[in-house]
Order: C-alpha cells, then structure tokens, then sequence
C-alpha cells in the first residue's frame, strides 16, 4: 500500500488500483467500510425512499388500470341501458305502425274519407298519449307573452296595444320533455302599427 504520513499527524492513502497492485474489478467489488457513517445514513434513507417510491408507482398503475376498467364497464353499461330504453320506445311505437296500415288498407278497400280521417285521428291522439306518458308536454303558446327560449317568431302582425308581444297564432306545435325544449313552438307574434 501507498500509505504516506505527512508532518502534520494524517495520513493519506492512495486507492488508485495501479497504485495498490488490485485490479479495477478487484476494487469496485471490495466493500467501502472507510465511509462515513452519515453517508451510509443517507445512502440507507435514498434506498428505502426509492423503494417507497416504487411500490406507490406500483399501486397507483394498478388504480389506473382499475379506474380504466370501471370506465370501460361504466361506458358498456350505459350502451346497454340506451339501447334497452330505445327498444321500449320502439315497442310502443309499433302498435302504432299497425293501426296507421289498418286505417291504409282500409282507405285502399274503399272505406268513406270520414272514417279514415277518424282512424287517423284516434292513431294521433293514441301516439300522444304514449309519448306524453314518456314526459312529453306541448309548449304552451296561443295567448302567452313571447317567450323565445319556447317560441320561435316566424312572422308578426299588427295589433293593439293589449296583444302586443303576445303570441296570436300557432304555426306549428312546441314540445319539451320535461326543462329540455325538444322542439320551440312556430308562432305569429302582435307588434304595435
């Protein structure tokens, strides 16, 4: 060994493998006992938060893959709960398909226009029915102040005073299900000359 005192009492060790006679794999593979004792502290405090750090890496991919898999499983489920509530709408429906070529096959066999125009009428009010028992609601116009949130004004007319910003005639029918507006109501609105 290369150990050299200087006068001052400490002592200098050269570790250099060429300096020593080892090799350098020789030296990388003997134990450092000559550390400080902080150091091997800080060395032991890195390991342990490195390997902290790699089971919460590990836990939180497993969340992620468990999250994505309810998102997967959440996104199935809705599909299917649309297409069941589309198939229950299409159900009710059918009936009336039935009843309007019925009221066709009538008409084509020389049935008077009095009771086509019966049959197609009991059809409508039928088909209202069914959907007014799924939440529909015809917005309510003729008389009311214009709303255009509910309304949509396709012409005015002139009135008097007591009528202006009034709806005076529908065009065409508005229907919401529930707060949603499916479709505003066409109406004619008063304006003052």
């Amino acid at each position: 060994m290369a150990d050299k005192k200087d006068d001052k009492g400490f002592s200098v060790r050269d570790r250099r493998y060429w300096a020593t006679g080892e090799t350098a794999e020789d030296q990388a593979e003997a134990p450092r006992a000559d550390r400080p004792s902080f150091v091997v502290q800080l060395e032991a405090r890195v390991e342990a938060a490195e390997s902290q750090l790699r089971e919460y890496i590990g836990a939180r991919k497993v969340e992620q893959s468990d999250l994505q898999d309810l998102r997967e499983r959440l996104q199935r489920e809705h599909g299917e709960e649309l297409a069941r509530a589309r198939g229950r709408v299409v159900a009710e429906l059918l009936d009336l398909i039935d009843d309007l070529e019925r009221a066709e096959q009538a008409a084509a066999d020389g049935g008077s226009l009095e009771a086509l125009l019966e049959g197609v009428g009991m059809v409508r009010s039928t088909m209202f029915a069914r959907l007014s028992d799924m939440g529909l609601i015809r917005v309510a116009a003729l008389g009311q102040d214009f709303d255009p949130e509910r309304h949509e004004a396709v012409s005015v007319a002139l009135c008097d005073e007591s009528l202006q910003g009034k709806v005076l005639q529908v065009v065409q029918e508005g229907y919401s299900l529930g707060e949603q507006v499916l479709r505003p109501a066409r109406v004619i609105v008063g304006k003052l000359p």
